[in-house]
């Protein structure tokens, strides 16, 4: 049996953290200032990046990342990009085990564009 994930979930900084869980006004007033940052944080993980761009894109998250695997945490939860799911990004693939897999076939792809 794996122990349980502690994960940053970044997926709506606004519900998801209590100020009921603090001790002082200060971490209250702290907490009400950093929740636009974690929202910023969770938007960024959700972005899609272009490939060609990858490089250059992916560094604010990764550093994101980082601290928060030096913070002690097992991953980060942030909302789907592509549907209304969320993604579980794990720092380390042996604190979890996969249960299943499902393959779909992908019957249609659809891109709308417009000018930029």
């Amino acid at each position: 049996m794996l122990p349980p994930l502690a994960a940053v979930d970044l997926r709506d900084p606004r519900k998801l953290v209590s100020p009921f869980v603090l001790g002082d006004a200060g971490a209250i007033g702290q907490l009400r200032a950093d929740i636009p940052f974690l929202e910023k944080l969770g938007e960024e993980l959700t972005r899609p990046v272009l490939p060609r761009s990858a490089a250059i894109d992916y560094i604010p998250s990764q550093y994101l990342c980082e601290f928060i695997k030096k913070s002690g945490y097992d991953g980060v939860a942030f909302r789907s990009s592509v549907s209304s799911g969320m993604n579980l990004a794990l720092f380390s693939p042996a604190k979890a085990r996969g249960l299943s897999v499902t393959r779909y076939n992908i019957n249609r792809v659809s891109v709308d564009v417009a000018p930029a």
